[in-house]
């Protein structure tokens, strides 16, 4: 979005008109910043070459920002000392969505199309590409809240969980109808995954797996979408038409 909080809260990110990314570092906490007289906050400015900025993203470290350009350029940024470096070695022309792995030691990287993954490892800069994922405007791909483990479904109806650490793919049993939609649950012990009819639960500490069908006939030829209520008692899947 234009707008980014760091996970403290302590720092913003923005994004200004021909590729410049500015970022504010409250001393503070913003609402006791603005008690005051005179705010105090540092702001630093960085410069993406010129390119129209689409999307903005903090690591969860804070230490480092990623940028996304109209064009599909990605830079990661170094928040400390406000310097810039392209993301080697990813292909997608136009990226649609970023989001860091639960430690920021992975990036996600979806295509726009829909079919096309880059994972892209940030110590080091490798990137892992995964093609043929589920055809959608927004992949059904999450990371766990709690550990760097991705799901993501296939454009075979399958459900995967990818371990970048261990480089290693598990598939898990679906056994029903094509998956469109997956969410992990806030513990990150469960995993939902939404077809047209159905919805499939993955117990991922015991093994166990449910599949929850809907008296509900939806027609829609829209994609799934599928969330977690708060406390992780009930599952809530809709079609993006309102279903």
């Amino acid at each position: 979005g234009l707008l980014n909080w760091s996970k403290s809260g302590l720092q913003l990110a923005a994004m200004g008109a021909k590729g410049l990314l500015r970022v504010w570092k409250f001393r503070e906490s913003p609402a006791a910043e603005s008690r005051r007289d005179r705010p105090t906050w540092d702001i630093r400015d960085m410069n993406a070459g010129g390119k129209e900025l689409t999307n903005i993203l903090w690591s969860p470290d804070e230490r480092a920002i990623v940028s996304v350009s109209a064009s599909g350029f990605l830079q990661v940024w170094d928040s400390v000392q406000v310097v810039g470096k392209a993301i080697a070695g990813v292909e997608i022309e136009r990226p649609c969505q970023i989001d860091w792995s639960f430690s920021g030691a992975y990036l996600a990287i979806r295509s726009f199309e829909g079919d096309r993954l880059e994972i892209w490892e940030r110590a080091k800069g490798r990137t892992r590409t995964f093609l043929q994922l589920a055809s959608a405007y927004q992949p059904p791909v999450d990371w766990s809240p709690n550990k760097d483990i991705l799901a993501m479904a296939t454009h075979d109806g399958q459900v995967e969980l990818y371990d970048p650490q261990k480089d290693k793919l598990t598939r898990l049993d679906s056994a029903g109808e094509a998956i469109e939609a997956i969410h992990w649950s806030r513990d990150g012990q469960r995993l939902a995954g939404a077809g047209k009819t159905s919805v499939v639960v993955w117990n991922l500490i015991t093994s166990q797996r449910y599949i929850l069908h809907s008296d509900v006939e939806i027609t829609s030829d829209r994609a799934s979408t599928v969330d977690w209520s708060p406390d992780g008692s009930s599952v809530v899947a809709a079609r993006i038409d309102g279903m």
